[in-house]
């Protein structure tokens, strides 16, 4: 029987290629959303919960990857998943911000406001879309980069 005290622990494994290409899977179904609403950005506001599920189930592959693995060796890799963390969190606040500026625009539809209050609350709802889609952008760019240091 071995000495426990003997033996050097064994690093953890490099992810498997199935896990990376789950991660990719995962990844081709927010550049799809993100080509869409390159063409029409509008077209996130009934799909918004969709897409924050997407990339919050990313962000859980991408942090499971990494602390199954041996990700951290490598020095280089920390600022790569720094870089991933904060655009995760980017997204994460600013899918907050959006979706309770939509929430509200839309309440505020039914009522009987004025041409300003209107205009200044398609405004608000107009520059937050635009502010979540480059953030969703950024964060899947993050990803793709992680997963192209995976695949090294």
């Amino acid at each position: 029987m071995d000495d426990p005290g003997s033996s050097s622990p064994q690093p953890p494994p490099a992810p498997s290629g199935s896990e990376i290409e789950c991660l990719t899977l995962q990844l081709s179904a927010l550049t799809d959303v993100l080509e869409s609403v390159d063409d029409n950005p509008r077209l996130i506001d009934a799909s918004l919960d969709d897409v924050h599920t997407i990339a919050a189930l990313l962000a859980k592959t991408v942090k499971r990857l990494v602390s199954d693995s041996d990700f951290f060796r490598n020095n280089p890799n920390r600022d790569i998943y720094d870089m991933f963390e904060h655009a995760r969190s980017d997204e994460n606040d600013t899918y907050e911000i959006y979706a309770d500026d939509l929430e509200r625009y839309q309440q505020r539809q039914h009522r009987d406001l004025t041409v300003a209050d209107s205009d200044s609350d398609k405004f608000a709802v107009v520059q937050r879309r635009r502010t979540y889609i480059a953030i969703l952008f950024e964060l899947h760019s993050q990803i793709a980069y992680f997963v192209d240091s995976l695949k090294e």
